[in-house]
């Protein structure tokens, strides 16, 4: 059986807690204070007691100039008062606690080493001057002073550092300054705002605001993650140039002076509220417009899970620019989309432009709209307007309530769909109107959907198009009222309506051509409702001559092939549920 005696334990113990010492150096390294003069750091006769601090131990600064004109590194820094820089490289250990007015300055860099933690704390100013300020820790910025940026001063933010703003703290630069962020930077702490002081910063790694607001008074550039948590604010107020960025979180983000945009951009509730948006790029999510322009040359596109959201009465403008829509874009309120300089809207197979309100869309010089998808009104009981040089359609328009009025070229392709919304009776009118500037041509396909629960009735008529017409619609689709009531369009020489009625047909002719001495019947009835003809000549035997579904015309011009050995016929149609 093995044993260990007391004495062996002890010693264990002992080499335990000297190998517990040796792990932290900063717990039994040597303290040493500057003694308030201009020096350098290597000579030891500057401290007190006399030495040249090293990793293990602490340096005390309360005043004076000290110069780093080599490679040192050092566990603890305790900067109180007066300068610390140089050209060389001072790498900290543990720790950084930057208390007092104080500089970093005069070239060379401060590296934050992994691990450990600069602290700036308390009041007073803190100067970044000439010095390259490296972090691979944690820079923790509280209290109630201002980091100050000078003489092209750097602030590198490495992949792994954190920057944690815990208070209300400001960083300003009054000449040029680099800002390089690949890590994190956060405010995490205090309600009010922090502001980069006309800092921007070169991002590739991620911005979080936690608590409180973040102004970026100088912009941003790069790419990365700019994330906002509820009830915090990043506001945007410099030029911002990002590439594949992402705005993520339920807090508020706020871009005031637009920016240039290249890649794919992924936000959760972004909001542009002024400036030009230029450049080639993406939108997925939402992304809130509520006032500024699209610049070109360039295009935005709404990606297919991506929706703008037009907000507010402020007039926007689409400047020399293309916008392309995968996805949805949403017009709200009664505010003017303006489009200049030969811009151009691409409405896409799946994409739906949406009017929420009584929005208008114009154009002061040529303009084209090319709609692949919907093109709907949604919303408002007044009047949309339309004013572009060119609207070529091959998707669907929709009039679900209000009025859309076309002042433009408007051209419907065969697979044109004109959809209109009921909802009621009454005045104001509670259905969806179209209406044009021109006589318009009719062709494609006419659908009637029922809104909010509203049936019609038997006897009642909805006036869906008010502008002269010609042609008639291929196709016809419209909901079932009931087994003897059925709404059909109504083809005048000044509009369309939709008439509710029951399937009773009506007949013209028969008329017999002496070219062909087959008699032609008229047939008046339910679009898309099957009807039967039958034939007699003695009004006694009726023979079945021809089942048929009447067209979107709701007119079937029948033609009895057998009548031409006849002397006469009679005939009759009857609907066949």
């Amino acid at each position: 059986m093995n044993t260990i005696s007391s004495n062996t334990r002890a010693a264990v113990g002992l080499a335990a807690a000297a190998l517990l010492l040796s792990s932290n150096p900063s717990l039994h390294g040597a303290s040493y204070t500057w003694k308030g003069s201009s020096g350098d750091w290597q000579t030891a006769s500057n401290w007190e007691p006399s030495g040249v601090p090293g990793p293990a131990d602490t340096a005390i600064i309360s005043g004076g100039a000290v110069t780093v004109s080599d490679q040192v590194t050092v566990a603890v820094v305790e900067l109180k008062a007066g300068a610390l820089g140089g050209a060389g490289t001072l790498t900290i250990k543990s720790e950084l606690l930057w208390s007092g007015a104080s500089t970093l300055g005069s070239g060379g860099t401060t590296v934050i080493a992994p691990g450990a933690v600069a602290t700036l704390s308390g009041a007073g100013n803190r100067d970044l001057n000439g010095q390259s300020l490296v972090n691979q820790g944690t820079l923790v910025h509280t209290g109630t002073s201002v980091l100050r940026f000078a003489g092209g001063a750097r602030l590198e933010n490495q992949a792994g550092g954190v920057v944690d703003l815990q208070a209300d703290v400001n960083w300003t630069h009054p000449n040029p300054a680099t800002f390089i962020n690949t890590g994190t930077f956060r405010k995490s702490g205090a309600t009010g705002a922090s502001d980069l002081g006309g800092l921007t910063p070169a991002n590739s790694g991620r911005f979080e605001v936690l608590a409180g607001t973040l102004v970026f008074s100088g912009g941003v550039t790069g790419t990365g993650t700019f994330h906002a948590a509820a009830e915090a604010q990043a506001r945007y107020q410099g030029t911002v140039t990002l590439a594949d960025a992402v705005f993520s979180g339920p807090g508020t983000q706020r871009l005031e002076n637009g920016g240039q945009f290249t890649g794919t951009q992924r936000s959760e509730n972004l909001e542009w509220t002024a400036g030009a948006l230029s450049g080639t790029s993406t939108w997925e999510g939402l992304l809130l417009w509520s006032g500024g322009s699209v610049d070109g040359p360039g295009t935005l596109t709404v990606g297919t899970a991506g929706t703008l959201r037009l907000i507010g009465e402020r007039a926007r403008d689409l400047n020399s620019a293309t916008l392309v829509n995968r996805g949805v874009v949403v017009h709200t309120g009664s505010s003017l989309l303006r489009l200049t300089g030969g811009s151009r809207v691409e409405n896409e197979v799946g994409g739906l432009i949406d009017l929420q309100g009584d929005g208008s869309w114009t154009a002061p010089n040529p303009a084209t709209l090319l709609n692949r998808g919907t093109f709907r009104k949604s919303g408002g009981t007044g009047t949309s307007s339309v004013q572009l040089q060119t609207f070529t359609n091959e998707g669907e328009i929709a009039a679900l309530t209000g009025a859309l009025y076309f002042e433009t070229d408007l051209r419907l392709g065969s697979s044109t769909t004109l959809r209109f919304g009921l909802s009621g009776t009454g005045i104001p009118p509670q259905h969806g109107r179209l209406s044009y500037s021109r006589p318009m041509v009719l062709t494609g396909s006419l659908a009637v959907v029922f809104l909010e629960g509203f049936v019609p009735s038997a006897g009642q008529q909805f006036d869906v198009i008010t502008t002269s017409c010609t042609g008639i619609f291929q196709g016809y689709m419209a909901p079932l009222i009931s087994p003897t009531v059925f709404i059909n369009p109504v083809y005048r020489a000044d509009g369309v309506s939709l008439v509710t009625t029951d399937p009773t047909p009506t007949i013209s002719g028969p008329r017999r051509l002496a070219s062909e001495r087959q008699f032609h019947l008229k047939i008046q009835g339910i679009a898309n409702l099957s009807y039967v003809v039958q034939g007699s000549t003695d009004f006694a035997d009726w023979t079945p001559l021809a089942t048929n579904a009447v067209p979107a015309s709701t007119v079937w011009e029948f033609i009895d092939v057998e009548s031409a050995a006849l002397p006469w016929r009679f005939y009759r149609v009857h609907y066949a549920p």
